[in-house]
């Protein structure tokens, strides 16, 4: 059998928008075969072209096993957003194995390792307003050593100057989890003017922070307002709130 050599290949941790294909250099038939968990998705013998180079597309492939849920529970684990997979080459002559998370960036100019410990699975900015009735979500993905527990907490701003914290839970590596931020507010005893989401690398929120937080903005429902939620290309839930007149056709 000739020798095989790997031009390009997912690795690591990877966005399924953005999955880079096997690159093959082969003078001979290569069997492909494309593994989540032990579950078999692909297997196909592929020949090489006239330079010598396999190239397959596992993209639509893994897009199509990844999916996002609706939380039922405050801190909800998304157990299908974030995947493992394995490729096999020759029946074990090579192995490759990555992880694919359900996400899409555009130009992505950064490792997605490096993307995802520094933000949150939403395009939302930084600080938004939200109502106290509004149905709002904010995923994470744990991406940090196994050994690393990290903790998700949240912090109250009330008026006249009193805060609270609040333990959301522990957090996984390598999953991902949708925490229901409209739960969090309707379950404290006064409604806040300003509610801080952050992730701590121990179970405490008065020790190291992690370079993620997001800030909303608790204001007042105004009449006639509708929200929309939707997937996001992170693979996290987003809302949109609006007011004003609604003309349905």
């Amino acid at each position: 059998m000739s020798e095989i050599t790997v031009i390009s290949r997912p690795q690591g941790l990877c966005f399924a928008g953005n999955l880079p294909k096997l690159v093959l250099e082969s003078a001979e038939d290569v069997r492909i075969q494309l593994y989540a968990g032990s579950q078999i998705l692909l297997d196909e013998t592929y020949t090489p072209d006239f330079d010598s180079r396999v190239t397959v597309d596992f993209k639509d492939i893994i897009i199509n096993e990844l999916f996002l849920k609706i939380p039922d529970s405050n801190l909800f684990f998304q157990s299908d957003t974030v995947k493992e997979f394995t490729i096999d080459i020759n029946e074990g002559i090579a192995t490759i194995e990555f992880d694919v998370l359900r996400a899409d960036v555009k130009n992505l100019s950064q490792s997605p390792e490096i993307f995802s410990l520094k933000n949150f699975l939403t395009w939302q900015p930084k600080m938004k307003n939200i109502t106290a009735e509004q149905p709002e979500y904010l995923t994470h993905y744990a991406n940090y050593n196994a050994a690393q527990t990290r903790f998700m907490y949240a912090k109250a701003y009330f008026a006249g100057g009193a805060t609270q914290n609040i333990r959301i839970g522990e957090l996984s590596a390598d999953f991902a989890y949708t925490v229901n931020i409209n739960a969090i507010i309707k379950n404290l005893e006064n409604i806040p003017e300003k509610l801080e989401v952050a992730i701590f690398k121990t179970d405490s929120p008065n020790v190291e922070l992690l370079p993620k937080y997001q800030y909303y903005s608790i204001i007042n429902k105004l009449p006639d307002e509708q929200y929309f939620l939707f997937e996001n290309s992170l693979g996290g839930i987003d809302t949109v709130r609006c007011t004003g007149e609604t003309t349905k056709t």
